[in-house]
């Protein structure tokens, strides 16, 4: 009631201003506004006149005060009571910007809001250094759903504050804003805004960036990662000397990392090791060479195939697991460096792994994530464009350090994968359709479970 009151007392003051607009229009700038503002303030309740006195004080000409005082009559009391300077100031700088400023409107845009939603309104005059500016900008771009989104929702005030930040500098459309703010707020996403508001604000701006861009998803990832160390290595991936002027869209890498993740076969271990393993491999100083082609891949991702995005995942784990040293195959070798797509200087082919070692002859890996059939293995080996057998054979390095490494999505026996591996390409090579002789001395498989079996292959040849 007392609410309807105010605005009863607002609205017949307006009223009088009305009148007296044909009254005072010829008289002094100066004495207009005193006049205008006397009778205008002297019409409210005891608790807003002050605020409207100063507040409509602060515009520059007689027309400002008038589009001015029209809005300040259908401003809620909330809003208007106890505004500091500095508040008053951004009211008139919001007020000069929304929608219809420049004409006879007279909303204040601000019905949308509710009483939690007013106040936090307040706040962000208060408390942001343009925040009548941001919140204008909002209101004129946003239907008024969405603008009620970004106030009504119940976010911790630093997390709106910094949500409104990155919303001003332009790194969130508005509707990305308003998206934000209504995911953050949704029943069951307290875990999601808990860990948004624990990151620093570099990170936030970026959280607040794949929400934005990708909804659901990008809430669904941050909320499926193992704690809140992986969720700001997601975030900070790229703040590493080993990518310095990488070209990669690194929100594009989040935000298909977020669609991957909400693939109905993909499980929370799964992603929590890719941000990991992407994570860490591009903290070392001894993976070289085209490190950005690991997170380009995955950045590049068309969506129609998790298959090959999972063909991603494998070159960064692998790569991961050779400069670590814990490859199953490594043999306690010390590794000093891992170069991503090794190539020649005379070819345009490269592999995806050199692997120097400090006590032994470097290798040449092509890395392969596939079913271990005989159709899928002849395919890779042979016939797909930059097949394992084209790639050595042009690159030129020894065959006795060129391997083939399959991570197979079944489980073989040692007995069984031999079979799939040697007899298929000794029983194919004799056909005489194939080369007579490979390019690659050794295959290296890996199973789901964890078995790793390596095999000699030098010998196969076509018989002379």
């Amino acid at each position: 009631m007392q609410e309807l009151a105010d605005r009863s007392r607002v609205t017949a003051a307006i009223g009088y201003y009305k009148a007296a607009q044909t009254r005072f229009v010829s008289g002094p700038t100066g004495r207009i506004k005193s006049k205008v503002t006397r009778r205008l303030t002297s019409r409210v309740d005891a608790g807003v006149p002050e605020t409207l006195r100063t507040t409509l004080s602060g515009a520059g000409t007689v027309g400002q005060s008038w589009s001015l005082s029209r809005r300040l009559g259908n401003t809620p009391s909330g809003v208007l009571r106890g505004l500091s300077d500095s508040g008053q100031a951004q009211l008139r700088e919001y007020y000069q910007r929304i929608r219809g400023s420049g004409g006879d409107g007279d909303d204040s845009g601000l019905e949308p809001l509710t009483d939690g939603g007013e106040d936090r309104f307040v706040d962000t005059l208060e408390d942001l250094e343009e925040g009548g500016q941001t919140a204008a900008i909002l209101q004129r771009q946003l239907d008024d759903e969405d603008f009620g989104a970004v106030f009504n929702a119940e976010l911790p005030d630093e997390t709106r504050a910094a949500l409104l930040r990155a919303s001003d500098d332009g790194d969130l459309s508005a509707s990305e804003t308003a998206t934000v703010a209504r995911k953050l707020d949704e029943p069951g996403n307290g875990g999601v805004l808990r860990a948004v508001g624990d990151l620093d604000e570099t990170e936030q701006r970026r959280a607040f960036e794949l929400i934005g861009e990708t909804g659901d998803d990008g809430v669904e990832l941050i909320e499926d990662l193992d704690d809140q160390q992986t969720v700001e290595k997601l975030f900070r991936v790229d703040e590493t000397d080993a990518l310095t002027g990488s070209t990669v869209e690194w929100s594009q890498w989040r935000a298909s990392v977020a669609a991957f993740n909400a693939e109905p076969d993909v499980d929370a271990e799964e992603i929590t090791d890719l941000v990991e393993d992407s994570y860490e491999v591009a903290q070392r100083n001894d993976v070289t060479r085209n490190v950005e082609s690991l997170y380009e891949s995955v950045a590049n991702w068309d969506g129609d195939s998790p298959s090959q995005f999972r063909q991603s995942i494998n070159e960064i784990s692998r790569t991961r697991a050779y400069a670590d040293g814990e490859s199953e195959f490594v043999d306690n070798a010390a590794v000093s460096e891992v170069e991503v797509e090794y190539d020649a200087q005379s070819s345009s082919k490269d592999v995806d792994l050199r692997v120097e070692y400090e006590n032994r002859d470097a290798e040449y890996i092509e890395l392969k994530r596939i079913s271990l059939t005989e159709s899928n293995w002849l395919e890779n080996v042979f016939t797909i464009n930059n097949n394992a057998q084209e790639k050595f054979a042009q690159i030129g390095t020894p065959k006795d350090r060129n391997i083939v490494e399959v991570t197979s999505k079944s489980d073989f026996t040692r007995s069984e994968a031999s079979s799939v591996v040697k007899q298929t390409l000794d029983n194919n090579i004799e056909l005489g359709i194939y080369p007579d002789e490979l390019s690659f001395g050794t295959v290296r498989v890996q199973t789901p479970s964890g078995d790793a079996y390596e095999f000699d292959v030098s010998d196969i040849q076509a018989d002379s």
